[in-house]
């Protein structure tokens, strides 16, 4: 498949640019394979070669662009990336949360557990308490 004359333009005015910039040829030929890699990484002869069809057969896009789905598809594309990094946050913040929820738990059932210890321990001094009282009694009852 021949360049269209968008991507020939485009390495017209890239060439160009390099070699108004630097007359080193190492570094000239450098940036060419550098530019001819990402042309080739994100498609780029194929998407201008499309857009060059698509326009030299008068292609036009019959979709409704004031309705309420294309608006929609047009805006989620632009937040797609906003959208993704604040799930990624709030995702982090609910483990967060979780975390300390736990640690929250931990610390209450603790601290229940040294309530029963002492609820206990005051049954027992009460207990202990009665006796000695009812010993006193006896001791009084008997001078």
């Amino acid at each position: 498949m021949t360049d269209g004359p968008r991507l020939n333009k485009l390495k017209q005015i890239y060439t160009k640019a390099i070699q108004q910039t630097t007359t080193n040829t190492t570094l000239q030929s450098d940036l060419l394979s550098l530019f001819k890699q990402h042309l080739s990484t994100y498609n780029v002869s194929i998407k201008l070669n499309l857009l060059d069809t698509l326009i030299s057969n008068n292609h036009i896009n019959l979709r409704d662009i004031s309705s309420s789905s294309y608006i929609k598809e047009v805006y989620e594309s632009y937040i797609v990336d906003d959208k993704s990094n604040f799930i990624s946050y709030l995702n982090t913040q609910i483990e967060k949360v979780k975390n300390s929820k736990n640690d929250v738990e931990n610390e209450v059932s603790e601290i229940n557990s040294q309530i029963k210890e002492y609820d206990l321990k005051i049954n027992e001094l009460e207990e202990e308490s009665k006796s000695v009282l009812e010993k006193a009694e006896q001791l009084e009852s008997t001078f």
